[in-house]
């Protein structure tokens, strides 16, 4: 019996090694995929609008950067299928050395299938 304890306690780590794979697979499928989300910003954002930040938690993204006009940025993000309308996470101002409209944005992902 003392020959198969190193063989008992290997199966056991094994089997709980699986176990706390498929726990963290079954969180991670309600989420999307990162490089998704950036793939739908990317072809979401005009070229004339500049990201300078970028964040992912939990089902939200907050973006803030520079763009001509916030409000037409929103209606594009808007109509992106990953994500909720977006909303206002700080006031938008007017930076002069850019001439261009200050955001912060926080976007909710929509729930995956």
């Amino acid at each position: 019996m003392r020959a198969a304890a190193p063989v008992i306690a290997a199966h056991r780590k094994l089997a709980e090694k699986q176990s706390s794979r498929g726990h963290l697979a079954s969180i991670m499928q309600g989420f999307a995929d990162p490089l998704q989300v950036l793939v739908a910003l990317t072809q979401s954002i005009p070229t004339d609008t500049w990201l300078t930040r970028f964040a992912m938690h939990d089902g939200e993204i907050q973006i803030s950067g520079l763009t001509p006009s916030t409000s037409s940025l929103i209606d594009q993000l808007a109509r992106a299928d990953l994500f909720s309308p977006p909303a206002y996470a700080a006031p938008t101002t007017l930076d002069p050395a850019y001439d261009r409209e200050r955001f912060v944005l926080n976007i909710r992902l929509r729930p995956t299938l």
